[in-house]
């Protein structure tokens, strides 16, 4: 059975409609003046926010644009370095994969200083870690304490992307993101050394509870965002 989860925190929600209000308001103030980039162009570029993410990634994306205002990128991710953090446990060291194909369709293009593009992104990412003294859910009223144990996450993701370019007259690229969707992931505990059971309901008298404890392992789906900057070279 898949559960039903949220993959961001209330911060993240509410910097996510901030940059939408932003691109927006750029969008509406935008003067229609021919485009200085007619032909197709190639940009390289990285999106460093994802080294702020509880499993740090280095982001490296290949974007192409054609003259028919559509863009095709490329961004792969690759993370074994950094603090990773999670909740339940310390992290001793992971390795990260990530895969996300992209296609946008630009509706700003005779604007010289800026441009804005709607599309869609598909997202693999693959974490394996291992941990040190922590804790996962079994079940609603099981919770399991190890000393070591390892970790592996898929994540398999849909987007609906938006991206604010800014675009100057040198070759420099600039551009702010955010995209929200669905998706699912799969986690899996193994290895797990030193493992303690614990159950609820051990008092005489309890009271009633209205929400569900969801488990840490097996298939979990939801809604999923995405925030951030890429900074890179246009050719």
């Amino acid at each position: 059975m898949i559960e039903t989860k949220s993959y961001f925190s209330l911060k993240q929600i509410a910097l996510i409609l901030f940059m939408g209000f932003l691109m927006s308001s750029n969008s509406l103030i935008a003067k229609e003046t021919p485009d200085t980039i007619n032909g197709p162009c190639i940009s390289i570029y990285s999106r460093p926010v994802a080294l702020l993410s509880d499993y740090p990634s280095f982001q490296f994306g290949v974007d192409y644009k054609l003259p028919l205002n559509v863009r095709f990128g490329l961004v792969l991710g690759y993370g074994s370095f950094g603090n990773a953090k999670t909740d339940d446990a310390v992290v001793l060291d992971y390795s990260l994969y990530e895969f996300r194909p992209q296609v946008q369709f630009f509706i700003l293009n005779k604007n010289p200083k800026l441009n804005f593009g709607l599309g869609v992104e598909f997202v693999y990412v693959d974490i394996v870690s291992h941990l040190g003294k922590g804790k996962y859910i079994l079940s609603s009223s099981s919770t399991i304490e190890f000393d070591e144990a390892n970790y592996s996450e898929r994540r398999r993701l849909f987007h609906f992307i938006g991206s604010l370019v800014f675009k100057p007259k040198h070759h420099f690229v600039f551009e702010t993101y955010l995209g929200i969707g669905f998706g699912s992931k799969y986690i899996e505990y193994n290895e797990v050394e030193n493992a303690t059971h614990y159950y609820g309901g051990s008092s005489w008298i309890s009271l009633p509870s209205f929400s569900k404890q969801e488990s840490s392992i097996g298939e979990q789906g939801g809604l999923s965002a995405t925030i951030g900057l890429k900074i890179g070279y246009r050719f």
